[in-house]
């Protein structure tokens, strides 16, 4: 994992170089910072080229990962200049290191073994220059998913925003969309009953089950909220969700109905909240899998893309008759 990412590090600072090259800019005028991360299980392998940062938040408590490669990082380290004495140095935004600006560059790698409910915080200077000790902590832990993010750049632009503001919040999720088990062949009634699945044969929902996850809640629970990102499908088994927005209800589903269908042709932000009623019991279909399995399957993926088109297409309508009369 380390090489692939010191790789990918290094054929982005090569193209970066020659398009420099190529224009006939003068060396070193074209360039940037860079920070990565690479998640391979619990394991987060980094690199960090030039002043951008990573932190992680980890119970309530925010902790930088990177060193700022600047001209007065070096003179802190070399006890010349003190941190507060850095904050108002006029050179603080010269960068010793950057993609691009040589043909070679030398990157910082460092991994970590992240646990459950851990966040990454990746961000350009843009933002922490206006953010003090534990705000990344109060804010991500206030706040989930887009919702961060939002919240930050916006926290930076009314501080000044003098600067881009680039922010990226990787959380390790509690419950991963690979856990719970397969649906047993006895709820596969459930499938078929489901509008996405209705037309497909029993291999079909055999094979369809066969990627589903079942993950069982208790009341009150909440699947995700306004902003989260989605990257999976639910069908309900058992139970009843309500679905509301900005706290106003818009709809209570139950067995055989579905929700989040749009994550598995995209990555939208969710546009409401899904909260259990009761008990319940989901099959979890992710994006990933899904995608797997109309590789492997045309004719599932025809019979299963048709529904799905046909339902978006009702959630347009819906949405256009309610948009023509306001």
């Amino acid at each position: 994992m380390e090489q692939v990412l010191a790789e990918a590090v290094a054929r982005a600072n090569e193209e970066t170089y020659n398009a420099a090259t190529a224009f006939g800019e003068p060396k070193g005028r074209m360039g940037s910072t860079l920070d990565a991360v690479l998640i391979s299980g619990n394991t987060a392998f980094l690199a960090h080229v030039g002043d951008s940062r990573v932190w992680i938040v980890r119970d309530k408590i925010e902790k930088q990962l990177t060193k700022d490669h600047t001209l007065v990082q070096e003179r802190i380290d070399r006890g010349i200049l003190t941190e507060e004495e850095a904050e108002t140095s006029p050179q603080r935004s010269v960068i010793t290191r950057a993609i691009g600006v040589s043909a070679k560059v030398n990157v910082d790698h460092s991994r970590l073994e992240l646990e459950l409910g851990d966040k990454l915080i990746l961000s350009s200077d843009g933002l922490y220059r206006y953010m003090s000790d534990g705000e990344l902590a109060k804010w991500s832990g206030a706040t989930s998913g887009a919702a961060t993010v939002d919240t930050l750049v916006t926290l930076a632009n009314n501080r000044g925003g003098r600067d881009n503001i680039t922010v990226l919040v990787l959380t390790m999720q509690k419950q991963s969309d690979a856990t719970g088990p397969q649906i047993a062949p006895k709820d596969l009634e459930v499938l078929r009953r489901c509008d996405l699945f209705s037309t497909c044969t029993q291999a079909e929902l055999m094979a369809i089950g066969a990627v589903c996850r079942v993950r069982d809640l208790p009341p009150n629970s909440i699947i995700f909220s306004e902003g989260d990102p989605g990257w999976e499908c639910y069908i309900i088994a058992r139970g009843e969700i309500s679905i509301t927005k900005g706290g106003s209800p818009l709809a209570d589903l139950t067995a055989g109905d579905h929700f989040g269908e749009m994550s598995l042709v995209d990555t939208p932000s969710r546009g409401a909240q899904a909260k259990t009623k009761g008990p319940v019991k989901l099959f979890v279909l992710t994006r990933r899998d899904f995608e797997g399995l109309m590789r492997e399957d045309a004719i599932l993926a025809t019979r299963v893309m048709w529904r799905l088109s046909a339902h978006l297409a009702r959630m347009v309508r819906a949405t256009t008759k309610v948009l023509i009369n306001r």
